[in-house]
């Protein structure tokens, strides 16, 4: 419900933001196509963070853009509380600084430099005063804003295999963000724009510089969720861009075909809970898993080994040898089994795990005991377990 409510109020700002920055129609449609776009109705549908994230974010936008044409410092200062709070829930909401820059350049009436100031003040030190009133310690508080430049797209394999990773980053997460259909139209869009000058565009442009810098690091869950901001510049380019009503019509239906699968998954058990239903009747179990897989595992307090890169099979197989010894089912799940590969991200695969390199990680491991299916859902038969045993010396 949290979720569902700050997805609403996000529209409603949205709306009204647009309302300022274009005009009424185009905030209307560009509202519209914020509610089809597949990751914004599964942040509003999921337990995510994502939903009051783009809240805050939006309307923080809203109150500096129209601080900014009243000449209201107030507005523009209370724009920087709202984005202090996004910040807070992900601090990567610091990297949309640009779009606020691109306002103050779009905008006829300018107040003073002093208004990015004023919207940077507040921005950086509330989250700052909140971290030191929970946290206390500086070493927790320096890692939360640590970049973890480990996690960026490598730039191992010469300068062409880099730039490569970079361009397939940017399109893979565009179109699971705003589907495939979403995608093809903002790449035609910007091409055209491209080869013409339209400076009215550009700050509108600069709205994707975040997103597209986000896209660049790595993140298990849900496939491209630190870019999710790019809803909102790819709203505006695509409603400043469509001009005739056959081709909102016609991109509204493509949007909406894209969506209906998303629709059907979400009244389906998510690839967690059937993985635990298999299980959860089964009495004195310890279990080998993936990071993915791990929570519903730790919520119910069984007993788990998370596969984790790096050498951790020691630590694996001195875990089953444990668990064997006290008498308990040790079991693997198909997560563990295949382990980085093929791991679920909400309701399908993970996209990088699709393509395989090598064995899976805990091959050499289980070469030592013996295997044997234990149980497998009967609605896909990509989710089972398999049941650890000591290999019998004859």
């Amino acid at each position: 419900m949290i979720s569902l409510v700050f997805g609403y109020l996000t529209v409603v700002f949205f709306f009204l933001f647009v309302k300022e920055y274009l005009d009424d129609k185009k905030a209307f449609f560009a509202s519209l196509l914020l509610l089809l776009f597949p990751y914004f109705f599964i942040a509003n549908t999921n337990i995510l963070y994502e939903s009051e994230l783009l809240f805050f974010q939006i309307i923080s936008l809203y109150f500096f853009f129209t601080g900014l044409k009243k000449e209201n410092i107030r507005r523009v200062l209370l724009a920087g509380i709202f984005w202090s709070i996004s910040i807070s829930i992900f601090t990567g909401s610091l990297i949309i600084f640009p779009v606020f820059a691109a306002l103050y350049l779009k905008i006829k009436k300018k107040l003073s430099f002093l208004s990015l100031a004023l919207i940077l003040i507040p921005a950086l030190l509330t989250p700052l005063f909140l971290d030191i009133l929970i946290f206390k310690s500086p070493a927790i508080i320096a890692s939360k804003y640590q970049l973890h430049f480990s996690d960026l797209v490598s730039t191992g394999g010469g300068l062409f295999v880099f730039g490569y990773r970079i361009l397939r980053n940017i399109v893979l997460e565009s179109s699971t963000i705003l589907s495939p259909a979403g995608i093809i139209v903002l790449a035609i869009i910007i091409v055209i724009y491209s080869l013409t000058t339209h400076y009215s565009l550009l700050t509108t442009l600069l709205w994707f510089l975040p997103p597209l810098f986000l896209m660049q690091f790595w993140h298990a869950g849900l496939f491209g969720r630190l870019a999710i901001f790019l809803v909102f510049p790819a709203s505006l380019l695509l409603t400043e861009s469509l001009t005739k009503n056959w081709q909102k019509i016609f991109l509204l239906f493509t949007f909406l075909v894209f969506l209906v699968p998303l629709l059907i998954a979400q009244t389906k058990n998510p690839p967690i809970y059937r993985f635990y239903d298999l299980i959860k009747n089964v009495p004195n179990v310890a279990i080998l898993t993936s990071d993915s897989n791990r929570f519903l595992y730790q919520k119910y307090e069984l007993p788990i080994f998370v596969f984790s890169p790096g050498n951790d099979l020691p630590e694996a197989e001195k875990f089953i040898n444990e668990n064997l010894k006290q008498g308990k089912t040790v079991l693997i799940d198909s997560a563990g089994l295949n382990y980085p590969y093929f791991q679920f991200d909400g309701d399908s695969y993970h996209l990088f795990s699709r393509h395989p390199q090598s064995p899976p990680h805990v091959k050499p491991l289980l070469e030592k005991f013996n295997l044997e299916p234990f149980k497998t859902d009967s609605k896909n038969k990509e989710i089972y377990f398999e049941k650890i045993q000591n290999k019998i010396n004859h």
